[in-house]
């Protein structure tokens, strides 16, 4: 991977230009999961290297567009072809086979969900009672 000219994270930037775009600095920070001042400092290093183009956005004056030149394009299509070889290369190092490891993740994943959803609920239920001690009874109140 060293021979690409892109890191990981640039290549999931450019993926999404490429597979969404032209699409808005908003649009994209919304498709990758990142916050809005994250993306648009990988737009600016994209634009300052020449593989990605800014316009004003005509639907929305305040927002600009965003795609990849010709020459993001040739670094997204290099960077590809050096992923897919590590990609290869991991699905044949796998000690299943790669639709049970997916299963396998998917799971893991379904458990952290439910997991963290049960923590959460029992945050809420440990909270109330507190919440309710320290409000004064009813009958407490002063009566003027």
């Amino acid at each position: 991977m060293a021979s690409a000219d892109l890191r990981p994270d640039e290549y999931a930037i450019y993926s999404a230009v490429f597979k969404a775009g032209p699409l808005t600095i908003s649009e994209l920070a919304a498709v990758v999961g990142m916050p809005l001042t994250t993306v648009s400092d990988y737009v600016q290093t994209m634009t300052g290297r020449g593989h990605a183009r800014r316009w004003s956005n005509p639907l929305d004056s305040r927002s600009v567009l965003v795609a990849l030149t010709d020459e993001g394009l040739a670094a997204h299509h290099a960077a590809r072809a050096s992923f897919a070889k590590v990609i290869n290369r991991l699905r044949r190092a796998l000690p299943l086979p790669e639709q049970e490891v997916i299963r396998a993740l998917h799971a893991l994943d379904d458990a952290v969900s439910q997991v963290l959803a049960e923590l959460a609920a029992e945050d809420r239920r440990q909270r109330q009672p507190a919440a309710a001690a320290a409000r004064p009874h009813p009958s407490l109140k002063s009566r003027s």
